[in-house]
């Protein structure tokens, strides 16, 4: 069934501080916090265009978040984030609440240059494009990650995606993504997240960039 999940847009809500759903508004399990602790932090944060509060997602590099499960081929992200250090993993596709458990891969990284490491399952190895864009640490960025109809495609900061023809193949179902994971199976690294977590679209029917959209909120004109 295609589902749309936004995260992190309400300006109230507090996550369930052990195991269980975050909720915001009242609205619950949009993602879940898979294991007790306090990483990541939800915090209410004063955006950078000085008006608009956002829940904010701090991930300290000890603890991850999942969302709900999922099961379909094409996928459509629009992510806000903040790294405060590169060569970290940020993102990858679960077939288990749980990392590490069943079929497991990352699908987004930020390599030691600060590039992006995008990537999809085909069938027998993680099929991935290495973006000539960069990302900045200390910053927010965006990325508009998706694939369909056998193309899978990245856009950083707006900038005009990068694309690679590939089959995507779910090794079973359902799928779940992962945030913060440290992920054994990695492109090039399988660091945990280090930053900071703002607004988040999932879309498993096409969905374009929400880029110019969203950008004046993080202080980008």
């Amino acid at each position: 069934m295609p589902i749309t999940q936004i995260l992190l847009t309400a300006n109230s809500g507090t996550p369930n501080s052990a195991v269980g759903d975050y909720t915001w508004d009242n609205v619950a399990s949009q993602f879940i916090r898979p294991v007790p602790g306090s990483d990541p932090l939800l915090i209410q944060q004063l955006m950078p265009d000085g008006a608009t509060t956002r829940n904010i997602h701090s991930f300290s590099g000890t603890g991850y978040i999942t969302t709900q499960p999922h099961s379909t081929g094409d996928f459509y992200f629009n992510i806000w984030f903040y790294p405060v250090v590169s060569n970290i993993s940020l993102m990858s596709e679960l077939g288990s609440g749980l990392e590490n458990l069943g079929y497991h891969y990352n699908m987004l990284e930020i390599d030691s240059s600060n590039n992006i490491r995008a990537g999809t399952w085909n069938g027998s190895a993680i099929a991935f494009i290495t973006t000539t864009a960069t990302v900045t640490t200390g910053a927010w960025n965006h990325l508009y990650f998706y694939h369909s109809t056998g193309t899978l495609g990245i856009s950083v900061n707006g900038a005009t995606a990068e694309t690679l023809s590939t089959a995507r193949v779910n090794p079973g179902g359902p799928s779940y993504f992962g945030i913060g994971t440290n992920d054994a199976s990695s492109i090039v690294t399988a660091n945990r997240f280090q930053g900071n977590l703002g607004d988040v679209v999932i879309n498993t029917i096409s969905a374009g960039s929400n880029y110019e959209g969203t950008k004046a909120v993080y202080g980008i004109t």
